[in-house]
C-alpha cells in the first residue's frame, strides 16, 4: 500500500514537473512570437486567422493602395512632364542660367541641381504671391508629418514604421502624395491599423513632449521662415527639414532629465491632435470655406486638371497643379487608410460618414485628425487594465 501511494506521488510530480516544463516552453516561445511579430504582423493570427481577416487586411490594402501608387506617379510626373513644368524648372538651373537658384550646396553637380529644381519650384509658389495651395497644404498637412511620428513611438511597431525621417524625406524627394500611399500600406500590412489598447498602446509623456518639441522646432519653424523669408537658401535648407525634426527630437530626449516613472503621454498627444485639428479647420474655412457656395469656384480651385496643362500656361498654374495632385493623394491615401482604424462595421460605417460630412466643410486635414483623435482614445481605453507606470 505505501509503495502504491510513493508510486502515485511520484506520478503527480512528474505530471507537475511536466507542466511546470511546458508552462516554461510556451512563455519562451511568446516571448519570441512576441519578437517577430511587429515585424511580420500580418501573418499572425489577429490578421490571417480567418478568410475574412486575410482579404480586409491584406488583399484589399494590396490591391488598393499600390494602385494608388501608380495612378500617383502616372499623373504626378504627367503634370512635371507633360505641362512642360519640369524642363521649365531645369531651364532655371542648367549650367550658365542667370539664376539665384543655382548655388553649390553640396559640391556634387546632380545634388545640387536636384535641389535647385526644388528651389525653383517652391519659388514659383512663393513669388510674385504666396501661392493659396501652398499656404493651405502648410496649414492642414500638420497630421501628415505628426501621425507618422507618433506611431513610430508606439512599443512593439514595425521597422517599417519606425523611422519618420524616412517619410519626410522620401516626400521631399518623391512628393508626399506618392511617399503616402506607401506608408500606408506598410501602417496596415504590418498590424499597426488594428492595434487595440493595451499596456504597450501607450506613448509616454517624454516620448510625447519630444515628438511636440520635433514637430515645433523642426517642421513648424522652417516652414514658417520658408514662406516668410521667401530666400533660395533658406528654401534650399528647408527640404531636410525631416533632419531637423528628427534631430531635435533626439537632442529633447537626450537633454531631459529621465523621469523615475514612466507617465502616459496621452494628454499631451490629445492637445497636440486638437490644435491641429482646430488650425486644419480654420485654414480651411478661411480659403477654402468662401467658395463653397460656388461650386465652379470650388471644382476649380481643388481639382486638379485631368489632362496636363498646356505648355502656355504660366509657370505659376503649372506648379499648382502639380501641387494638386500631390494634395489628393496625400490626402486622399490617408482619408482611405483611417477605414482600417474601425474595429467593427459599424464604426467602419461612422468613418466614412465622418469623412463625407468633413471633407467638405473643414477639409480633409482636419478630418483625419478628427479620426486620429478618437483613434488615440480608443488605444487608452480605460475600460483595459492600465498597466501602473502609466498614470495619468
Amino acid at each position: 500500500m505505501t509503495q502504491r501511494v510513493r508510486s502515485a506521488k511520484g506520478v503527480v510530480s512528474d505530471s507537475r514537473g511536466s507542466d511546470d516544463a511546458k508552462a516554461k516552453r510556451k512563455r519562451i516561445s511568446d516571448k519570441s512570437n512576441a519578437r517577430v511579430a511587429p515585424v511580420f504582423h500580418f501573418f499572425s493570427s489577429t490578421t490571417m486567422s480567418t478568410k475574412h481577416g486575410f482579404v480586409n487586411g491584406f488583399v484589399l490594402p494590396g490591391i488598393l493602395f499600390p494602385a494608388l501608387t501608380a495612378l500617383g506617379v502616372r499623373l504626378i510626373t504627367n503634370s512635371l512632364t507633360v505641362s512642360g513644368l519640369g524642363a521649365e524648372l531645369s531651364a532655371q538651373c542648367a549650367p550658365g542660367a542667370n539664376s539665384s537658384y543655382i548655388h553649390p550646396f553640396t559640391g556634387v553637380h546632380g545634388i545640387d541641381g536636384f535641389i535647385c529644381g526644388l528651389v525653383a519650384f517652391f519659388h514659383a509658389e512663393l513669388e510674385p504671391q504666396l501661392s493659396p495651395y501652398l499656404l493651405y497644404f502648410a496649414g492642414t498637412s500638420g497630421f501628415l508629418m505628426a501621425f507618422p511620428a507618433i506611431e513610430a513611438h508606439r512599443k512593439g511597431r514595425s521597422l517599417f514604421i519606425a523611422f519618420p525621417i524616412i517619410v519626410g524625406l522620401l516626400g521631399q524627394a518623391i512628393t508626399i502624395g506618392i511617399t503616402l500611399t506607401i506608408y500606408w500600406l506598410a501602417f496596415i500590412w504590418t498590424g499597426a491599423s488594428s492595434r487595440r489598447a493595451d499596456a504597450h498602446s501607450h506613448i509616454t509623456k517624454p516620448q510625447a513632449e519630444s515628438i511636440i518639441f520635433a514637430t515645433a522646432v523642426g517642421s513648424m519653424l522652417p516652414s514658417m521662415g520658408l514662406m516668410l523669408f521667401k530666400d533660395p537658401k533658406v528654401t534650399a535648407y528647408w527640404q531636410i527639414f525631416p533632419v531637423y525634426a528628427s534631430v531635435a527630437g533626439l537632442a529633447y530626449s537626450f537633454l531631459r532629465p529621465t523621469p523615475r516613472t514612466t507617465e502616459s503621454g496621452y494628454k499631451l498627444v490629445r492637445q497636440m491632435y486638437m490644435g491641429m485639428f482646430v488650425s486644419s479647420a480654420i485654414m480651411h474655412l478661411c480659403i477654402v470655406g468662401p467658395k463653397l457656395l460656388d461650386p465652379p469656384a470650388l471644382a476649380s480651385f481643388v481639382f486638379p486638371s485631368i489632362t496636363p496643362l498646356p505648355t502656355t500656361a504660366s509657370l505659376s498654374a503649372k506648379a499648382d497643379d502639380f501641387l494638386k495632385w500631390d494634395l489628393i493623394f496625400a490626402f486622399g491615401s490617408s482619408v482611405l487608410a483611417t477605414l482600417w482604424f474601425a474595429r467593427d462595421a459599424a464604426e467602419l460605417i461612422v468613418i466614412a460618414s465622418w469623412h463625407l460630412f468633413a471633407v467638405p466643410l473643414i477639409g480633409p486635414g482636419a478630418s483625419c485628425t478628427g479620426i486620429a483623435l478618437w483613434r488615440e482614445a480608443a488605444l487608452n481605453d480605460e475600460e483595459v487594465e492600465p498597466n501602473p507606470r502609466f498614470k495619468q
